[in-house]
Order: structure tokens, then C-alpha cells, then sequence
């Protein structure tokens, strides 16, 4: 496309469709329960990240 943009418009009724799809999505209720996901998926995410956890990480070993 030569660096250039390129807009699309969707036909009305699918931007409608959409539209609404959107509209449902800000309720206090989906809002709440993805503040949760979003959280789990964090804390699982600072856990693999973390030294000596995720791919490529040592097995530990029990002192005994």
C-alpha cells in the first residue's frame, strides 16, 4: 500500500450489530468480571516471569 492508509466502512447493519455488541460489553457486571480475569491472568504471568519459574528453568531440587 506504499506506507499509505486505507479506511473501510462497514455496511450499516453490521455496524449496527456491532455497534450494540459494544454497548453490551460496558455493563458493571461484564466490567467487573474481567477485572478479575485480567488479574488472575497477571498474577500467572508475574509467577512464570519470575527467576527460577517458566520455560527453560531448573527443576528445584528438595535440600534433605
Amino acid at each position: 500500500m506504499n506506507g499509505r492508509f486505507a479506511t473501510a466502512f462497514l455496511p450499516r447493519d453490521l455496524c449496527d450489530i456491532r455497534s450494540g455488541s459494544r454497548t453490551g460489553q460496558q455493563t458493571c457486571e461484564r466490567l467487573a468480571r474481567y477485572s478479575l480475569r485480567a488479574a488472575a491472568e497477571n498474577t500467572i504471568s508475574e509467577f512464570i516471569d519470575s527467576p527460577g519459574h517458566g520455560p527453560g528453568a531448573s527443576p528445584t531440587i528438595p535440600a534433605g
